[in-house]
């Protein structure tokens, strides 16, 4: 059999992993249970919500896949790699605010609140289906006669929101707008009416257009942003949701079979329902969760997951010769089951299953089963954790910085706690920086501690991975197995 330093299980990306290959990725590919992919849609559900990991894009990059297999066009905008600083400046810079109009009292939250950046997004959107329509037309070249980069947003805008107009967009406008002479005169037209013009276009010269647009990976940090930036970028993933809900209103409305879908992470949605209330009832009504079944048992989804990742690796069909029965844990210190040893290591995620392989590959390169005797699971173990826990901050970093993640965990001094006043005690220091109810809260959230009890020799689990809503406050608390060996509590 292969040693496992000689195999490939794919990439922590599923954008990367699909772009590399496509074939390998569509052939390991586990559907949610939880709803159908076809859902995803205008008519239906246009926001997709998962926590970190779960899956968000490779869900999206299957009905890619699928859609594109039936005649669709389809366009992946990656918001955390295409929007940087020198992006969020020029946005910035196209805005035309008001000063005398903003409360004073409240001027930097005011200032957010009067971006809009949703014509940007619709634009982008536009651009995107004239350059993949084959052939050319009026919409094509009204659309294209102001060029925009590929990760650009705001090329071409100047302050106010005002696009300059190249000779050949004049001409076209004089036959498609009865404002046309006003805007010819100036030279200039708002990035809002060169946006409606061309949905107008594009309805009456591709009336049978399809495509799905894929707003992915809006993702936020503080730990790489300023607090300036990162409100700046929350407007902007704010407005994209915004834009996305009146697109997919207006393509239903005109019977046009073009889609705009958006994945976000419960923290990022949360913080978008903290900026506007408002907001709660448009995601709540066109949204599907996407999770992942938290059994034990052989036939959990992410079991299937595994094999099928083994298979495709280099093992060919004696991939099962790699799959032990049974495993000694140096945390039960005990043999137990090879499935509730794997999965009890996770946080019932897709991307721990890639995890674990690339880790153990890493750490244990020379071995031709997974977790065989012998090998060196202390180091698996220390580096499996070590990378757990950036992913896990990643999700805190929504709401904390870094260095306030770190004294949290540092602060974290054994595996088991009483109850959350126990856990309380250990942070004790930080209360008047925190409210330390709403920081067990978010750690509960983050799948860093979970609930754990024996009852009459059966132990029962509530954790947030298995769609537990709250922290059962006098109910013991477990740090996750998957993050002890790297807080040091091992």
């Amino acid at each position: 059999m292969e040693k496992f330093k000689n195999l490939w299980f794919g990439d922590y990306s599923g954008l990367k992993e699909y772009n590399r290959d496509p074939e390998a990725f569509i052939k390991s590919f586990i559907d949610p249970d939880g709803f159908s992919m076809n859902s995803l849609r205008n008519s239906q559900n246009f926001v997709l919500i998962g926590r970190k990991g779960t899956g968000k894009s490779s869900c999206c990059l299957s009905l890619s896949h699928a859609k594109r297999l039936k005649g669709y066009n389809t366009t992946f905008y990656n918001f955390s790699e295409e929007v940087g600083r020198s992006e969020l400046k020029e946005a910035v810079h196209t805005q035309n605010i008001d000063l005398k109009s903003i409360d004073t009292t409240k001027l930097f939250e005011s200032i957010l609140e009067a971006y809009d950046f949703r014509d940007m997004w619709k634009r982008k959107v536009l651009h995107r289906i004239a350059l993949d329509l084959p052939g050319s037309s009026t919409f094509k070249s009204w659309v294209t006669s102001i060029d925009l980069s590929e990760n650009g947003i705001a090329d071409g805008l100047e302050r106010g929101l005002n696009l300059p107009l190249p000779e050949p967009a004049k001409s076209i406008l004089g036959t498609v707008w009865h404002g046309a002479n006003k805007i010819k005169a100036n030279s200039k037209i708002s990035l809002k009416d060169f946006v409606s013009i061309g949905f107008d276009l594009l309805f009456q010269c591709h009336p049978d257009v399809r495509h799905y647009f894929f707003f992915d990976e809006l993702n936020l940090s503080h730990s790489k942003s300023k607090t300036d930036e990162y409100n700046t970028y929350l407007a902007l993933i704010y407005d994209i949701v915004r834009a996305t809900d009146e697109l997919n209103d207006l393509f239903v409305r005109k019977k046009v079979d073009v889609h705009v879908i958006c994945s976000l992470r419960p923290e990022i949605r949360n913080a978008i329902i903290r900026r506007d209330s408002e907001m709660q009832k448009v995601i709540e009504s066109c949204h599907v969760n996407l999770s992942w079944p938290s059994r034990e048992g052989v036939d959990n989804p992410l079991m299937t997951l595994l094999r099928k990742k083994m298979e495709n690796s280099g093992y060919g069909e004696d991939f099962l010769q790699a799959l032990p029965e049974e495993v000694y844990s140096l945390v039960a210190k005990k043999k137990i089951e090879f499935h509730k040893f794997f999965l009890n290591i996770t946080w019932y995620r897709p991307r721990d299953v890639i995890r674990i392989l690339k880790t153990y590959q890493t750490t244990n390169g020379g071995q031709t089963i997974l977790f065989n005797k012998g090998d060196d699971q202390v180091r698996f173990l220390k580096e499996y954790s070590r990378i757990s826990i950036q992913d896990i901050s990643a999700e805190l970093e929504v709401k904390y910085s870094r260095s306030e993640i770190d004294r949290v965990t540092s602060l974290i001094r054994q595996p088991n706690y009483e109850n959350a006043d126990d856990l309380k005690d250990s942070f004790a220091v930080l209360e008047r920086k925190f409210d330390l109810d709403e920081l067990l809260k978010d750690l509960f959230e983050a799948g860093v501690i979970f609930n754990y009890e024996v009852i009459n020799g059966h132990p029962r689990v509530f954790a947030s991975y298995r769609d537990d809503a709250n922290l059962i406050p006098d109910m013991g608390i477990t740090i996750h197995r998957g993050l002890q060996q790297s807080l040091g509590i091992f």
